[in-house]
């Protein structure tokens, strides 16, 4: 059966004016109770894929998925964390249901501080994606806190720092989770030597996250990691489903939207600060991922 792909974006659209929803623009949502409902009744498809990595947790009552053509049921305590490889079907909540779902763009995932990427990528190699997982009562305590100031951070728009304290509270909640679900591998997974995938994961991130401003060639990175152009394409597309270019693609546009924001910054600023050639050019990729041009964007926004 076909699936279809659903960007964050037409997430985003559907449910961040829903009275039980807080977001950060097109970045973030935090969706409590009902809103489960909403993304049962309006999914296009019988099985779609998301772009976006989204996390649901299960505090009372019970939800039934079906994730890559497999039935989870969660019930209190217990958590999936699905990113854009996983096939999502057939999505069922108890009457008593009560949980959150928390779904961040994959750009929004890459602006974060350098620990998170690397991290997920454990995730996705590790297969701790796409699978249920019971947390201990004391797990989902601060899990469950971490939750809380987000929203309490996303309704805080009064803080002319309020975006950097979501981004921090974000960042925080993704390390605990992650060390969470790394602790439920068996011993001795957990600690096995890194594989050669891990490692070139591990470097390819650091690298993007120190030169992706300056260097949007393929070749830069695999050059620094001593190996060519199709072993590093193989080995990131296959380990994190996203190629070397598009990593590079969406840390520049997550970058070119965080300056577009900014007012006082001009669209040919921008052009230069993440080294293109000139406005046109930037104008140019710009439009072509996102629909929209700078300027488009910025009035949107």
């Amino acid at each position: 059966m076909d699936n279809q792909n659903i960007s964050f974006d037409e997430i985003f659209n559907r449910f961040h004016k829903n009275e039980f929803v807080d977001s950060l623009e097109e970045n973030i949502i935090v969706a409590e109770y009902t809103c489960i409902d909403e993304i049962d009744m309006q999914l296009p498809v019988p099985e779609i894929r998301v772009d976006a990595v989204i996390v649901f947790f299960c505090y009372q009552g019970s939800v039934l998925f079906t994730v890559d053509y497999k039935t989870y049921n969660l019930t209190a305590g217990m958590g999936i964390v699905l990113i854009s490889q996983n096939i999502v079907g057939e999505i069922q909540r108890s009457d008593n249901y009560i949980g959150y779902a928390l779904i961040i763009s994959k750009q929004f995932m890459i602006s974060l501080v350098d620990e998170v990427p690397s991290l997920m990528a454990k995730v996705t190699q590790g297969s701790l994606a796409g699978n249920s997982i019971q947390f201990q009562e004391d797990e989902m305590q601060i899990i469950t806190t971490s939750i809380e100031r987000i929203r309490r951070q996303l309704k805080t728009t009064d803080n002319t720092f309020w975006k950097y304290i979501v981004k921090n509270e974000v960042s925080n909640f993704f390390m605990e989770l992650v060390y969470f679900m790394l602790k439920k591998r068996p011993e001795e997974d957990r600690y096995q030597k890194t594989n050669q995938a891990d490692t070139v994961i591990r470097k390819f991130l650091q690298l993007l996250l120190q030169n992706f401003k300056q260097q949007h060639e393929v070749m830069f990175y695999a050059n620094e990691l001593c190996m060519t152009h199709g072993n590093l394409t193989r080995i990131m597309t296959h380990a994190s489903g996203k190629s070397p270019l598009k990593w590079i693609h969406d840390a520049l546009l997550a970058k070119a939207k965080t300056l577009l924001q900014k007012p006082d910054i001009s669209i040919q600023q921008i052009a230069e600060e993440l080294h293109f050639g000139d406005q046109s050019s930037f104008s140019k990729f710009f439009k072509k991922h996102t629909g929209l041009t700078p300027t488009e964007f910025r009035k949107k926004s």
